[in-house]
C-alpha cells in the first residue's frame, strides 16, 4: 500500500507513527519517503529526533545538518541549537539559537537559552534585555520568569528579583519553584525566618518535594534549629530510607549535638547506600572514635 503513497503522505503517516511512540513504523515511513524524495527536509528532521531517542546524537546532527543544506528550516536549527546546548558545546549552540531567534522571534525558549549563556559571562545587561520582549506573555512563562529573576539575583538585585518571583507567584498560585527562589534569596540575605516562611510555603504545594524538604532541612540546621532539623530528616526518613543523602544529613545534625552514636547509625547507612560519597569513612571513624572516648 505504502507504494502508492506519496513522499509528503508518507512523511504525515510517519509523524502520527512518531507520535504514538510507534518508532519502527515511523523510521520506515520516513525512510520511504526519503527513497522517493531525497530532499524531504521534514523526513531529515524526524529522522534525527528518532536518533535522540537511541542516544546516537552525532547521526542526529547529521540528519539536521544534511536537512540545512536541502533548504534553510527553522525546525532543524531549532533542533541542531538545543542539541549543541545539551552537548555544552556552547560555540556552536549559540550562532544557531540566534539563527534560530531571528526566523521566529516569538519564542521565548530560544531567549531563555541566550540569556542563560550571557548570565553565565555575567553580561547581565545582555541577558535580561533577551528576556524582556516576553514578560508580558500571557499566559505567564514560569521559566522565562524564573530565569529574569535568577539574573537579578546574580547581579545582586534581590529585591527586584523577589518582586518578580512574587509577581509569578500572583499568577500562577501553584508555581512551586517560585516560592523556593524566594526562600533561597533570602537565606543568601541571611533572613532565615523569611526564608523558612517560604520554604514552608513550597512545601505546603508540595509536601513530598525532595529537593526542598532537603533544602529547609538544612536551614533548620544551620540557622534555626538542630532539634527542629533532626524531627524534620526523621520525618523524611520515614518515607526516603534508602536516601544516602537524608541519612547523611540526619547525622550531621545528631554530630551537631555531640549524639554521636546516632550520628553513627546513620553516617554508616549512608555509607551502605552509597559507598563512593566522599569524606563518609572519616565521618564514620570520627564517630567510633567518640563513642570510644566516652
Amino acid at each position: 500500500m505504502t507504494n502508492t503513497l506519496r513522499s509528503d503522505e508518507l512523511i504525515q503517516y510517519g509523524i502520527v507513527a512518531y507520535h504514538k511512540a510507534k518508532f519502527e513504523e515511523a523510521k520506515k515511513l520516513f525512510d520511504q519517503a526519503l527513497e522517493i524524495d531525497n530532499e524531504a527536509t521534514e523526513a531529515m528532521n524526524y529522522k534525527g529526533l528518532l536518533c535522540l531517542l537511541t542516544h546516537d546524537y552525532e547521526k542526529a546532527i547529521f540528519w539536521w545538518e544534511k536537512s540545512l543544506e536541502v533548504k534553510e528550516n527553522f525546525d532543524a536549527i531549532t533542533h541542531l541549537a538545543f542539541q549543541y546546548q545539551r552537548l555544552e558545546n556552547k560555540e556552536k549552540a549559540i550562532p544557531l539559537l540566534e539563527r534560530a531567534l531571528t526566523l521566529d522571534g516569538s519564542r521565548s525558549d530560544l531567549a531563555i537559552a541566550l540569556s542563560v549563556y550571557e548570565l553565565e559571562d555575567k553580561n547581565y545587561t545582555k541577558a535580561k534585555a533577551l528576556l524582556e520582549p516576553y514578560l508580558d506573555f500571557e499566559p505567564v512563562d514560569e521559566q522565562l520568569m524564573m530565569t529574569y529573576a535568577h539574573i537579578h539575583h546574580q547581579n545582586a538585585e534581590y529585591n527586584t528579583a523577589i518582586e518578580i518571583l512574587e509577581k509569578l507567584f500572583e499568577k500562577q498560585p501553584e508555581s512551586c519553584g517560585a516560592l523556593q527562589q524566594i526562600a533561597k534569596i533570602y537565606w543568601h540575605l541571611k533572613e532565615y525566618i523569611k526564608a523558612q516562611t517560604y520554604y514552608v510555603k513550597a512545601l505546603n504545594l508540595l509536601p513530598n518535594h525532595l529537593e526542598i524538604l532537603k533544602e529547609y532541612g538544612v536551614l533548620l540546621r544551620d540557622h534555626i534549629k538542630v532539634d527542629e532539623a533532626i524531627e524534620h530528616f526523621q520525618k523524611m526518613r520515614a518515607g526516603q530510607e534508602n536516601d544516602a543523602e537524608v541519612h547523611y544529613l540526619l547525622a550531621t545534625c545528631y554530630e551537631i549535638k555531640k549524639d554521636h552514636k546516632p550520628a553513627l547509625t546513620h553516617y554508616k547507612r549512608a555509607f551502605e547506600l552509597y559507598p563512593m560519597a566522599g569524606g563518609i569513612r572519616q565521618k564514620i571513624h570520627q564517630m567510633e572514635v567518640a563513642i570510644k572516648a566516652l
